[in-house]
Parts: structure tokens; sequence; C-alpha cells
């Protein structure tokens, strides 16, 4: 497994509301990226790995979820998580950006304190599927805490891959006895 940290800022556009008219405002991004290896068929690790319904069982901070908008995981899908970090308690919506059946899922905020965006990538490959997850955020909540904020969150996201491979990996049957 690899992690990879971007810490120069990227430029992302905003819409904000301001007298009755839309404005464009730019935002400091935060991004990383975290790549692993599993060894199980790619549909396989992409039909576990968007079904919201798995999701507390690889991500560690995750504390609930749901779907607000769209009860199947598409483009446009909202659905609301909560995680629990650094001692916070973080409740966000997200929407649905891409969608493409065993290549890639896309999501980002549209409610919540952090503002970000996250992909999903999937790979064939000859031991497995290589998966690699992007982030940037804006993570203006965590001000003061923000080189701390981004070196746990970097290391929440290699832990859930891990963990996520450990779990597919081990399964002796599969993702049947993994989603049980």
């Amino acid at each position: 497994m690899q992690a990879v940290i971007g810490r120069r800022p990227t430029a992302s556009l905003l819409l904000t509301k301001g007298a009755g008219q839309w404005h464009e405002k730019a935002m400091n991004m935060t991004s990383f990226e975290t790549s692993v290896v599993i060894a199980r068929p790619l549909e396989e690790v992409f039909a576990f790995t968007t079904d919201i319904n798995n999701n507390i069982k690889w991500q560690r901070i995750l504390v609930d979820t749901g779907f607000t908008h769209g009860e199947i995981m598409d483009i446009g899908t909202k659905y609301r998580y909560t995680v629990k970090f650094m001692g916070k308690r973080i409740e966000t919506e997200a929407v649905v950006t891409a969608f493409e059946e065993n290549r890639a899922f896309s999501a980002k905020t549209i409610k919540g304190p952090v503002t970000g965006e996250f992909h999903l990538s999937f790979e064939p490959v000859h031991s497995g599927t290589a998966l690699t997850t992007r982030c940037r955020a804006e993570l203006g909540y965590f001000k003061l805490t923000k080189p701390i904020a981004l070196r746990l969150a970097r290391e929440q996201y290699r832990k859930d891959l891990d963990a996520l491979k450990r779990l597919l990996e081990t399964s002796s049957q599969g993702l049947s006895s993994a989603a049980a």
C-alpha cells in the first residue's frame, strides 16, 4: 500500500449566494491519495465498496450512514454520514457525482462543516483489484489543528483500506459472508 499527500493548495470553486446573486469563491483544498491491492475480483470489490450498508464494516470512524435521496448508488443519489473524528461528531451530506460500474465512484459534500470530494477508482490487476482513493478537502473546520487533522485523515484512509482488504480477503466464502 502506498500513500501520497499533496500539501499544495489546489483551486476549487464554490458557488456562494450574496446579495441575490451567485458568486464563485476560490477555496484552498488539501489532497491526498491512498491505494491498495485487494486479492478479490474487481466486480466484488466494487459492489461491496459502493454499497452504503457495508461502509460501517470497514470505515472505523463511521458512526451512521443512510440515503437521503434515492435508494441505490447512482449519479445524483444523496446520502448522509456521521463520523467521529478528533473527538468531534461530524454530520455530513454528500451527493454522488460519478458512478461507473466496476470503474469509478465519486462524491462531494453538500452539507456539513467540512467541504470536500473523494474519488474511488477500481482497476483489475493480475492479483485482484487495485483500489485508489483520492480525497480533496477544505479543512477550515479544523483551522487550528489543520496539520494534525490532515495527518490523521490520511492515516485513517490508509487504515480503512487495510481493514477493507482484510475483510474481503479473509472471507472464506467471498463477499456473501463479509456482507453478513
